[in-house]
């Protein structure tokens, strides 16, 4: 039998350990430092589990992956995020999927996704361990890999043992022993960033505070190129929702090196034209409803207490009768709606995922084995590839834990 090392109780070391075990001829161990395995996958969706996404084609998965996703083509054509999809409705989790195309368990439930996978992996024969930090990973002069750790409470290195096969699933390597040891057996960590998070911002506006607008564009100031467009979410803080996630993102390492501090514009009319749209809004108002207050008119994409926010930003007064706006007026409506502009202090709360990670170059994606190390191998948030919400960090995990498993079974 063959014992492998799984560095990592997360969703990826959970599914590689469900799909490999005893049956196959593997000895599975899972490390995990946390004293409850499984924390991203519980809450993942707010509880709910969101598992995957019913994208099927390829090009359009990986669409979604602002770094890395082009090395998961051969991942998702030996296991796509489908197959994973029906493993888990085999495995007793029944599955919706939404109109956005976001798939959750039928119940909701993040608790029945961790269950089918520890129950599996049990039932194959894994060994699981809490509060075990692993500190470093070494080649046995007999070959395989002498892993160390310790008490991830006390500190400390006073554990020792011998894998042949070392399965690394950990999330992003920050600085440490473990990925100094990495690093010593030849392997290249990209730069580190936390992505997917909100921002505070200045101006904030509590009293927003849940409002949303569908469909808006953020846009880097003076940088056309990085824009973000998505449903806008106004939060205590300053802003969350799709087109923030994406922002922080696509241009994490941007985010990262500036301090978090960027100054942008949102478009809040991007969903109705941008300029053409509010012409339009404009152009038919003083036609059709010439006579009303400002106060009771507005675009359909914008919300009324947004409205009187905009109003009051742009120094109109709210009983203006809209036939009587002035050119300069309209100008300033008009430049809060499609520029307003917004300067981002810090991430509000923490990050989804971390964007960074072992060198995708230095991975075989057709086993997860390196190229540098045989019988190291790699899957999940610890490669340098991180996706969107939508369920594709969550998929990453899956597919790419199934084919390190299917990779060591065919070794045997």
């Amino acid at each position: 039998m063959i014992r492998v090392a799984v560095v990592g109780g997360g969703a990826a070391g959970f599914f590689f350990a469900a799909n490999a075990g005893r049956a196959q001829g593997i000895g599975v161990e899972i490390f995990e430092s946390a004293a409850k395995p499984m924390r991203k996958v519980l809450a993942s969706g707010a509880g709910r589990c969101n598992l995957a996404n019913s994208l099927e084609d390829i090009e359009g998965i990986i669409s979604n992956y602002p770094r890395g996703g082009g090395f998961l083509r051969k991942v998702f054509r030996a296991f796509s995020p489908k197959d994973a999809v029906a493993w888990f409705e085999r495995h007793g989790v029944k599955v919706k999927t939404l109109p956005s195309g976001k798939i959750f368990p039928e119940e909701e439930s993040s608790a029945l996704v961790a269950e089918a996978l520890e129950r599996e992996a049990v039932k194959n024969g894994a060994k699981i361990s809490v509060n075990v930090c692993v500190s470093r990973i070494e080649k046995s002069a007999g070959g395989g890999f002498e892993v160390f750790g310790g008490n991830s409470k006390t500190g400390g290195e006073n554990f020792f043992w011998r894998f042949d096969a070392v399965l690394l699933c950990c999330g992003g390597f920050k600085d440490g022993a473990l990925r100094r040891s990495l690093e010593g057996l030849g392997h290249t960590v990209s730069e580190l960033a936390p992505a997917l998070y909100a921002l505070k911002t200045s101006p904030r506006f509590p009293n927003l505070s849940g409002i949303s607008v569908r469909g808006a564009m953020l846009t880097f100031k003076n940088e056309n190129k990085r824009k973000a467009q998505g449903d806008l979410l106004f939060t205590f803080k300053g802003l969350s929702g799709p087109a923030v996630y994406k922002l922080t993102s696509f241009f994490a390492r941007e985010f990262k090196r500036d301090g978090f501090k960027a100054d942008f514009f949102a478009d809040l009319m991007y969903s109705q034209g941008s300029e053409r749209g509010v012409s339009e809004f404009f152009r038919s108002g003083r036609a059709s409803f010439g006579a009303r207050k400002i106060l009771n008119l507005r675009p359909e994409c914008i919300a009324e207490k947004l409205w009187l926010e905009i109003l009051s930003l742009a120094q109109i007064p709210s009983d203006r009768v809209f036939a009587k706006l002035s050119s300069a007026e309209e100008r300033r409506i008009a430049g809060y709606l499609t520029r307003m502009p917004f300067k981002s202090e810090a991430p509000d709360g923490g990050e989804v995922v971390t964007c960074g990670g072992i060198k995708n170059s230095e991975v075989d994606f057709s086993t997860m084995q390196s190229k540098i190390v045989k019988g190291l191998f790699f899957a999940g948030e610890c490669l340098d590839i991180d996706g969107l919400t939508g369920g594709f960090n969550l998929q990453n995990a899956w597919c790419t834990a199934r084919v390190a498993a299917a990779a060591i079974s065919q070794k045997l």
